[in-house]
């Protein structure tokens, strides 16, 4: 079975060949501005099918929607601009970002956070400050890294009563160091290659 959203891609490579020299002359026409009535037109087709609680109708308007951001995107690339995976990229990152509660942030135990508008504010005020977008994201990956490591290291240490050879397992790197009981092992692994 296929990971869900693996057929995404079949999508942007659908739209890639509507879009290409020998594609389809009507598609080829559209711009950013010729796109907007129908993005307008797709989204109220998915809240009628919402509205009417029509099932079928609305995985049809979902899709017919879905297309339309892949469209946008696929100009967008043309312009030298963004592709569709910077879109996909831009959105985990920001839904990482607003969930500390669930991707491991220190210090963050509830939903509240992500509803926080001071998250939104710290988030306008970096873009603001012109801060380098890369440096941003390499800093929250080694955040959520380390803090996903200190949960595991937690969680293997609390399945047996070696806690500092886990720890010193960590510190130098290799799971040599560790006395710890094989079914464990794999797990103590995992904590390193977070490193």
């Amino acid at each position: 079975m296929a990971a869900p959203g693996s057929s995404l891609s079949r999508l942007v490579e659908i739209m890639d060949r509507l879009l290409a020299p020998d594609g389809c002359p009507w598609d080829r026409e559209q711009t950013l501005a010729s796109l907007r009535p129908f993005l307008v037109e797709e989204t109220y087709e998915v809240l009628d099918a919402l509205e009417r609680d029509h099932v079928e109708d609305h995985r049809e308007e979902l899709g017919d929607l879905l297309m339309q951001v892949v469209f946008q995107a696929a100009l967008r690339q043309a312009e030298g601009a963004f592709g569709i995976d910077d879109v996909v990229a831009e959105i985990c990152d920001k839904l990482v970002r607003r969930h500390p509660h669930v991707f491991g942030a220190p210090g963050a135990s509830d939903a509240r956070t992500s509803a926080d508008p001071r998250v939104k504010d710290a988030e306008a005020a970096l873009a603001a400050a012109g801060e380098d977008e890369a440096s941003l994201r390499a800093a929250e990956a080694a955040e959520i890294r380390s803090a996903v490591r200190a949960e595991m290291v937690g969680m293997v240490a609390s399945e047996f009563d070696g806690v500092h050879n886990i720890h010193r397992a960590v510190e130098v790197g290799s799971v040599d160091e560790v006395i710890a009981p094989q079914q464990l092992r794999p797990k103590i692994i995992a904590v390193l290659d977070l490193g």
